[in-house]
């Protein structure tokens, strides 16, 4: 061996010998999390001190009647005891207290208080600000039930805390002062249809002097307890100093309340707090190591002393420069850390939680809030289950105890997913029943299921037409598993429904009107169809069946060319290169750049899956580009920056991304780990696209991992350049993504004019049959051939037959 081969050899086991020993070091992760990330702009996130989970977040109101936190407002109107989410673009916190001095008022422009930026800190489980209209400081932190508020006055005869009840639908609320250090209450809030109840117990470190209750703007002079709708507290001490706050939550009861906050919070000392919270922290962080995301700071150059600089000691020339290999942690651990947020614990210290208007008991796993699990796409479940088998049953089994509609295109994923990869400490059968329950009574699903596609009436009618087939194809994989033959095959072809949407004139997914499409259609133009969106956004939702998306679209030259078309977007913008299109971070866009891996050019996966990273994930607060309120954007950060993804639910393999680090170390559900190497992330960051592939020390030629092979643990390893190696990436063999199994023959479209009917099919290779008398077209009807002109008002109806396979009736009325 040359004495330069060696050279590199011992310097690379060097390196590795360090980046294992520097793994083994890092004991705190939560430097590495910036809270802050996301909380201006699109990302909703918050800053606020919270556990992995928690109930209980107690969070900075930036915004009136518990409205939430954004960057970019002035004012604080109090401090947060937890928190829901309404919709994606809604929240409601609760429970919040808020220090001041001097007179009282109720009046929310009146005392909520300007902030300085420079005193707001915020790191996992600890949150802390100056209120400069009163000179108060606060400090906030966290356990899994309850929180601890420490406000620092300033000398003053009134020192007073608001307590407010208000804010969502309230049905009924209540607050009760028990003495002079304790009181309790609670809050019975409708959403969206349902009563959502917490109770809370708060203990004070000093007595209060005196307190007012108003209830329903009345004030109740001598009252020890209060209920209404609208509830608000003050109590008021004497030059105290300090006031430490300790919040105990529970959706079943004020006792148990009180439980969890004894349990979690004896004293009234902040530190330990603090110190318990960075220990749950840690043990959540450290299930992924990364190190080396960027090539490390050059030595800077020093002066040489001078009269200048008398001391000797020498000084930096020039600006700092970024140090993008920091930044790339900061933006892994801060991503890591929002996933670990929802859904939130709602069993209480002793297992109890609240089903309905009944409290029950969690046996064997502790029982989560899973309802904000809406919308989510496939991301945050591919997570989960690759690093929490525990928590992914613990999801599973709340779902099954109270199951959300809203949620069910969730748990399809969840369940299928978790059940293919060997979760199994879940009653399958149970789960498996009940999604295909709640589908079987949803209203909407239903016309999915008897038409083909989603009414065109109801909004968002091509997005739900998309996510039907998409659930379908889930609940299908886990028929399979289960050997429920007949349902399999049933909901496979439902699954293939989404074919009923493509377009052929506009190349697009378009929402069926009265059998067919509009004559003119502009897929950039939002659409009610697509929920506001527009058709480029859902172009591509078609993950379970990508390879025949690739031929509805024309092969892989031309897929190539419209996937190009969407990430590029407009080609004589300023700095298209720096563009990513029609992307726009949410989670069901996370499969895109993934899609470029079924074409001829699988290297522009890598190309756009760094773009996305650099453009899209920033360490601020503004650094997230969409609205990361379930985690999907968080998730598919961290999938990414690993390079591992997956497509479909029920799927065993992960398709090869780019992964972002020198070293990645995953803490498997199997208690194994799995290494992941990319030298090249911390040469250059140009270096962006990978040259060849090593697992387990042998050479690598798949485009994709076994998923088994993951879990049994191991090493792979990628070698990346700067520039493509189309060769070696297109001889890797490529993982099949098509449904075969009891295909189904698209409906026929009909286009109208006022009297004259053209009729066609999406797929080649049918045959159309049609009658206009209004009777159900066979093949024995008339064979259509060319357009024909009819009478106003006549009813057209059509199938498209293929190798034996008929059709759903399409069917149009002339001149409607």
């Amino acid at each position: 061996m040359s004495p330069v081969i060696r050279g590199v050899c011992f310097a690379l086991a060097f390196l590795n010998i360090s980046i294992a020993v520097s793994a083994q070091k890092r004991k705190d992760y939560t430097p590495l999390v910036d809270p802050f990330i996301g909380t201006s702009g699109a990302g909703k996130t918050f800053p606020g001190a919270v556990l992995p989970y928690g109930m209980a977040r107690l969070n900075p109101q930036t915004q009136p009647n518990g409205g939430g936190y954004n960057f970019t407002d002035e004012y604080i109107y109090g401090f947060s005891q937890t928190g829901y989410n309404v919709s994606a673009d809604s929240v409601v916190n609760e429970i919040i207290f808020m220090p001041t001095t001097g007179d009282i008022t109720f009046k929310d422009a009146d005392y909520r208080s300007k902030y300085a930026k420079k005193t707001e800190k915020a790191s996992p489980g600890y949150y802390k600000v100056r209120l400069d209209k009163y000179e108060i400081g606060v400090e906030l932190a966290a356990a899994s039930h309850s929180g601890m508020q420490v406000f620092d006055y300033p000398s003053t005869t009134q020192a007073n805390i608001l307590i407010d009840l208000q804010g969502g639908t309230v049905e009924s609320a209540q607050i009760e002062v028990l003495s002079n250090h304790e009181i309790k209450g609670y809050r019975k809030v409708n959403v969206n249809g349902s009563i959502r109840q917490v109770y809370f117990y708060s203990k004070f470190s000093k007595a209060f002097k005196t307190y007012s209750i108003r209830a329903d703007e009345v004030m109740l002079s001598g009252k020890e307890k209060a209920e209404g709708k609208n509830i608000r507290m003050v109590v008021q001490f004497d030059n105290p100093n300090e006031v430490v706050v300790n919040t105990g939550l529970s959706h079943v009861s004020t006792d148990n309340a009180l439980k969890n906050l004894n349990a979690e919070i004896p004293g009234f000392d902040i530190d330990k707090v603090q110190k318990a919270t960075k220990i749950a922290w840690n043990a959540e962080l450290s299930k992924i190591y990364v190190e080396g995301g960027a090539p490390p700071l050059p030595a800077r150059e020093t002066q040489s002393p001078s009269i200048s600089n008398p001391y000797n000691h020498s000084s930096a020339k020039g600006p700092a420069l970024p140090d993008y290999a920091q930044m790339k942690l900061v933006n892994f651990y801060s991503a890591l850390y929002r996933t670990m947020l929802n859904p939130t614990i709602a069993s209480d210290v002793d297992g109890q939680y609240r089903d309905g208007n009944n409290t029950a008991s969690a046996k064997g796993f502790t029982y989560y809030d899973v309802s904000t699990l809406y919308n989510q796409f496939s991301q945050h479940y591919q997570l989960i289950t690759l690093i929490d088998s525990t928590r992914t049953v613990d999801f599973i089994k709340s779902y099954l105890v109270n199951p959300s509609a809203d949620s069910t295109a969730t748990f399809a994923a969840w369940v299928a997913g978790a059940y293919a990869r060997g979760i199994k400490g879940f009653d399958a059968e149970a789960a498996y029943n009940m999604l295909k329950n709640q589908l079987d009574k949803n209203e909407s699903a239903g016309k999915f299921r008897t038409n083909g596609y989603a009414d065109a009436k109801e909004e968002g009618a091509a997005a739900k037409t998309l996510v039907y087939a998409y659930n379908y194809f889930s609940l299908a994989q886990l028929a399979k598993l289960l050997n429920h033959d007949a349902d399999y095959k049933t909901f496979i072809q439902y699954a293939q429904y989404w074919k009923n949407l493509y377009d052929p004139k506009s190349g697009f997914l378009v929402a069926r009107q009265n059998g067919g499409w509009p004559a003119t259609f502009n897929p950039a133009q939002k659409d009610p169809a697509y929920f506001n969106g527009n058709a480029w956004e859902y172009a591509f939702l078609v993950p379970h069946d990508a390879e025949m998306l690739v031929d509805y679209y024309g092969g892989k030259d031309a897929f190539e060319g419209k996937l190009d078309q969407y990430l590029i977007g407009d080609k004589s913008a300023s700095e298209p290169e720096k563009s990513i299109g029609y992307y726009t971070g949410n989670g069901f866009n996370g499969i895109v750049p993934y899609l470029y891996n079924f074409t001829g050019a699988p290297q522009k996966a890598q190309l756009y899956i760094n773009r996305i990273i650099r453009r899209f994930y920033q360490t601020d607060p503004n650094g997230l580009n969409a609205n990361d309120v379930n985690a999907e954007v968080s998730a598919w950060y961290v999938l990414s920056s690993l390079g591992l993804y997956t497509m479909t639910p029920g799927q065993q393999q992960l398709h090869i991304g780019f992964p972002q680090f020198e070293k990645i170390i995953i803490k498997l559900s199997s208690e194994k780990t799995f290494n992941i190497t990319n030298a090249g992330a911390a040469i250059s960051n140009n270096n962006t696209y990978i040259q060849g592939m090593n697992f387990n020390k042998s050479g690598y030629n798949k485009l994709f991992l076994n998923y088994i092979d993951v879990l049994k643990g191991g090493e792979f390893e990628v070698f990346t350049g700067t520039m493509p190696n189309k060769l070696f990436m297109q001889d890797l063999e490529k993982l099949p993504l098509k449904i075969t199994d009891d295909l189904i023959v698209p409906k026929p479209y009909i286009l109208t004019t006022k009297q004259s009917v053209e009729i066609g099919c999406a797929e080649q290779g049918t045959t159309i049959y049609y009658t206009t008398d209004g009777s159900a077209p066979a093949t024995t009807s008339k064979i259509y051939s060319k357009p024909f002109a009819v009478s106003a008002n006549t009813v057209v109806k059509a199938i498209a037959v293929k190798n034996g396979t008929t059709s759903l009736v399409e069917q149009a009325t002339i001149g409607k």
